[in-house]
C-alpha cells in the first residue's frame, strides 16, 4: 500500500464522528479487500481515538453494568484503566471497543469521592446517555503507602532478598498490595510490582523532605497532603446515537482543578454531531472559557459547571438559529426580475405561453 493513501486512511479512521468507529474499520477493510494490511497502526490510532472521544466502556459491577470513561488520565502504567468510583480497574480493547479483566482498585480520597458523589448527581439530571469521573493525578494508593512507611528499615532487607532470588515466589505473586493495585496485568509483567516500587519511594522521598521519620503515620499524613494538592481532572461525557436514521452527537468537557488555587486551570467543552442522511454533514464545537467557583467547596464547583455549560449550550442554539435565519437564507435562490415567486405548478403554462409569443 502506497504510503500517502495508508496515512490518509489513517487520519480518517482517526477523525471517524462518534459511536462510528467500528463502522468506518469495516468499510477500510472492505476497502483494502481480505488483508487487513492496517491492523497494526490501527491499535495505536484506536487509542488515541479513544482517548480523544473520552471513549464509554461498560463494565460489571455487583452484578449490573457500569459506565466508565477510557482516558488518558484513567491510563496507568501498565496500559490499565481505573475507575475509583468503582474501585476497579480494567483492560480494554480500542479495536472492539470492549472491557475485560475487571480488578479491584483502591477507591477516591475522602474529598474525591465527595466531589465524585456531587458530579454524578448533576450528570444524571443533565445528561440522557452519559458518564462522568473525577481523576486526581499522582494519587497514592493508600495501601502501597502504608505498606512502603510500616516497613521501615527492613525495606532494605527486603530488597536484598529480591536481588539474590532467581525467581518471584508464589507468595510474592499473591501479595494483597499487589492486586489492590490493579496494575497487574494478565500477561504476567512486572508492571505491579515497578509502581509499587515507585509509590514507596515517593513516599519515603516525601517524609526525608520533611525531615520527619515517624513512621507509617507521617507517611500518611504527607501522602494524603500530596493527593489533596495534586491537579483534579473532571471528565463529562453525553451521547446520542441513533444511526438508524443518520444521526450521532457526543457532547465532552473537561476540567482541570488546582485545589491549592481553589480554581479552575484549564476547560474545554466539546460538541460534535453528525448528520449523514444523503450527505455528510457535521457540527464541531470547542469552547475553553474557564469558569471559576466561588470557594473550594464541592457544591460549589458542580455549580460552577453547571451554570457554565447551561450558558455555552444557551449561546450554541443562539448561533444555529442565527444560521438558521441569516446565512442559511442567504444561500437561497433569489426571485426573479418580476419579484414574485414562481408557482411550480403552473410552470408548464409559463413555458406554453413563451413559445405561442415566440410564434406569433
Amino acid at each position: 500500500m502506497a504510503s500517502n493513501t495508508r496515512d490518509a486512511l489513517l487520519a480518517l479512521l482517526r477523525k471517524t464522528p462518534p459511536g462510528q468507529f467500528k463502522n468506518v474499520y469495516g468499510d477500510i477493510k472492505g476497502i483494502l479487500g481480505a488483508g487487513d494490511e492496517l491492523a497494526d497502526d490501527v491499535r495505536a490510532v484506536a487509542e488515541q481515538h479513544s482517548h480523544e472521544q473520552l471513549a464509554v466502556a461498560q463494565i460489571a459491577v455487583d452484578g449490573a453494568d457500569a459506565s466508565v470513561i477510557v482516558a488518558e488520565v484513567a491510563r496507568t502504567p501498565s496500559g490499565r484503566y481505573v475507575s475509583r468510583r468503582h474501585g476497579k480497574s480494567f483492560a480494554y480493547d480500542h479495536v472492539s471497543e470492549a472491557a475485560s479483566d475487571v480488578q479491584p482498585h483502591e477507591g477516591h480520597s475522602d474529598w474525591a469521592k465527595s466531589l465524585d458523589e456531587q458530579l454524578v448527581k448533576y450528570v444524571e439530571d443533565h445528561y440522557e446517555n452519559s458518564a462522568s469521573g473525577v481523576f486526581v493525578h499522582g494519587e497514592v494508593d493508600s495501601v502501597a503507602a502504608t505498606a512502603g512507611a510500616e516497613s521501615g528499615s527492613a525495606d532494605q532487607a527486603v530488597t536484598e532478598e529480591a536481588d539474590h532470588a532467581e525467581e518471584p515466589s508464589d507468595e510474592t505473586a499473591a501479595d494483597p498490595s499487589t492486586a489492590v493495585s490493579g496494575d497487574n496485568v494478565s500477561d504476567g509483567n512486572s508492571g505491579s510490582a515497578t509502581a509499587d516500587t515507585d509509590v514507596a519511594a515517593s513516599v519515603s522521598n516525601d517524609v526525608a523532605a520533611s525531615g520527619s521519620n515517624d513512621g507509617a503515620a507521617s507517611a500518611n499524613n504527607d501522602s494524603a497532603t500530596a493527593a489533596s494538592d495534586a491537579p483534579v481532572v473532571i471528565c463529562i461525557v453525553g451521547n446520542r446515537y441513533n444511526l438508524r436514521n443518520f444521526w450521532a452527537g457526543r457532547w465532552r468537557s473537561i476540567y482541570q482543578y488546582s485545589p491549592q488555587s481553589h480554581k479552575f486551570t484549564a476547560a474545554t467543552i466539546n460538541v460534535q454531531v453528525h448528520y449523514f442522511e444523503n450527505g455528510n454533514v457535521q457540527l464541531n464545537s470547542n469552547y475553553a472559557e474557564i469558569p471559576q467557583p466561588k470557594d473550594g467547596d464541592v457544591s460549589s464547583l458542580i455549580a460552577s459547571i453547571a451554570a457554565h455549560e447551561q450558558a455555552y449550550q444557551e449561546s450554541l442554539d443562539q448561533t444555529i438559529e442565527s444560521l438558521r435565519d441569516q446565512a442559511f437564507r442567504t444561500l437561497r435562490r433569489a426571485l426573479p426580475f418580476t419579484r414574485q415567486k414562481i408557482d411550480w405548478d403552473k410552470a408548464v403554462g409559463y413555458k406554453l405561453n413563451s413559445e405561442l409569443q415566440t410564434r406569433s
